[in-house]
């Protein structure tokens, strides 16, 4: 499919592309199954390889999904975070369905084939080899016969790999294995040259981080639909209507906005085993709270205190956010120094759209109900997505309203950024998670908004210049006036209060 937009297939050079990237799949997939399958393990072997290929096939065609680096991150996360709730809303019967359709013909055919053993098992080996050789000679010769076709073609198209199934699936789950061996790393902390300047008074700051909200679809930004009403008629809100993500799903991302190493240096491996924001607010003395309702915090609040993680999603099918209003209420109640607390949402979290509101936030109807996004039509998702939005446009504003409240001897601050964006099927792509590279703008264009209680009588960046996730950890830093290598004032949305 990915072919055909890009290259006349019914050509001499065409056909002698596809078929020469045919062999070379063979080729790889022989290779890789050659040693996975001796004996009486090639049936069950081949079963469960064809379910598997099945599986990415069919996130692949029905949503767009790529299984890369991070995408298999994300997966490994959820699993051994236990967040069946996310796995349970991408089970439809349209997959399985479509996994039968995929696997019950071969799995028959597996069945019945009579498999004869050779007299010896250096015979059964000689025998693959050859076979394997065999394959690998023919794909040679028509790459060198479509040598000229082969070279540009596939320097040009280097993306083209990431459709190759299974192969660029595997290649990328050993990867991620690969990578685990920086965890043998030693952690780097940066306590002992943590610098503070206390303000007076005390500074209460909320800092929520959104799930899957896309820039283009806030009414703020300058989208038609009334997606943020609350937030449009506030005009102590600094709305940074051009921001992009760190990455394109949570398991990136939600590390990536607490960490201060910056998109460009930035990997997850890596941040796990430095400081991050979090970390150098309580070296500095200030009180955090991680309240979720979302699916975890991804090993950013592993160093807080037991008692400042809350989970606060339950058990129920339907997660609405506003179960974090009741428990920062509860909380505000309390504080007496200097705090940060930190709401992570469910927000726009698809694919089950429909369950991420009430029923009095349906505004835009009619909305698509059902947890197979490209089964609905367009418009009726579009629908629920945008009703997630008017949703999460409530709960910022009452955050904010909450922090009003508190008498004016303390300071407080809200910031809001999404994770990252979320496609809603234009060009057959659904959900998000595609390499940064090739992300369209609703992936990685995010909403972003800052609001301070008027006694923090702060200067604030032009909101309408570029920012993006590596502006978050900063902007606190120097809400809190804490001085560390790392902080760059330059990238604070606030004007720097001190210099380092």
């Amino acid at each position: 499919q990915q072919l055909s937009q890009r290259m006349a297939l019914f050509t001499l050079s065409g056909s002698g592309y596809l078929l020469s990237l045919f062999l070379l799949m063979v080729t790889l997939t022989f290779i890789l199954l050659l040693p996975l399958s001796p004996g009486r393990l090639i049936k069950p072997t081949l079963a469960l390889f064809t379910l598997f290929c099945a599986i990415i096939s069919y996130f692949s065609d029905r949503f767009g999904v790529i299984f890369d680096l991070e995408m298999v991150r994300n997966v490994h996360d959820n699993l051994s975070e236990g967040n069946r709730a996310e796995a349970l809303e991408l089970l439809s019967w349209d997959l399985v369905l479509y996994l039968l359709l995929h696997t019950l013909p071969f799995w028959f055919w597996l069945y019945w084939v009579e498999i004869k053993p050779a007299a010896a098992w250096w015979r059964d080996l000689g025998r693959r080899l050859s076979y394997g050789f065999g394959i690998a000679a023919l794909t040679v010769v028509l790459v060198l016969l479509n040598y000229k076709t082969v070279s540009l073609f596939s320097r040009e198209n280097r993306d083209l790999r990431y459709h190759l199934n299974p192969i660029f699936a595997l290649g990328s789950i050993a990867q991620f294995y690969r990578n685990q061996t920086l965890m043998a790393m030693p952690f780097e902390t940066i306590n002992g040259s943590i610098q503070r300047d206390q303000p007076h008074p005390p500074l209460i700051g909320v800092l929520i981080v959104g799930e899957t909200a896309r820039g283009d679809h806030l009414q703020l930004n300058g989208y038609a639909e009334p997606t943020s009403p609350l937030l449009s008629q506030r005009q102590d809100l600094y709305n940074f209507s051009h921001a992009s993500s760190c990455g394109t799903a949570t398991a990136y991302s939600l590390p990536c906005i607490f960490s201060l190493m910056g998109k460009d240096d930035y990997s997850p491996e890596h941040a796990e085993k430095q400081s991050n924001l979090l970390d150098l607010l309580q070296d500095a003395g200030i009180n955090l709270y991680w309240l979720d309702n979302n699916s975890g915090c991804k090993g950013i609040c592993g160093r807080l205190p037991e008692h400042h993680y809350l989970d606060v999603s339950g058990s129920s099918e339907e997660r609405f956010d506003e179960v974090l209003l009741t428990t920062l209420r509860e909380q505000l109640k309390n504080v007496e120094k200097d705090t940060l607390i930190v709401l992570h949402l469910l927000g726009s979290h698809g694919p089950a759209y429909y369950k991420r509101y009430p029923h009095e936030f349906a505004s835009f109807q009619p909305d698509c109900q059902l947890n197979t996004p490209h089964d609905c039509p367009v418009q009726e998702l579009i629908n629920s997505y945008d009703n997630t939005l008017l949703y999460t446009d409530y709960i910022i504003n009452s955050v904010i309203t909450e922090l009003s409240q508190i008498p004016p001897t303390m300071n407080t601050f809200m910031l809001y950024a999404s994770d990252h964006g979320e496609s809603l099927g234009e060009n057959g792509i659904y959900l998000h998670g595609l390499p940064y590279a090739l992300a369209p703008s609703a992936q990685t264009h995010i909403p972003m908004m800052l609001w301070l209680s008027p006694q923090l009588n702060l200067s604030i960046i032009e909101t309408s210049q570029p920012v993006s996730h590596d502006n978050i950890s900063h902007t606190v830093l120097e809400l809190f006036h804490v001085t560390t290598p790392p902080l760059q004032p330059q990238l604070s949305l606030v004007q720097p209060t001190f210099t380092q």
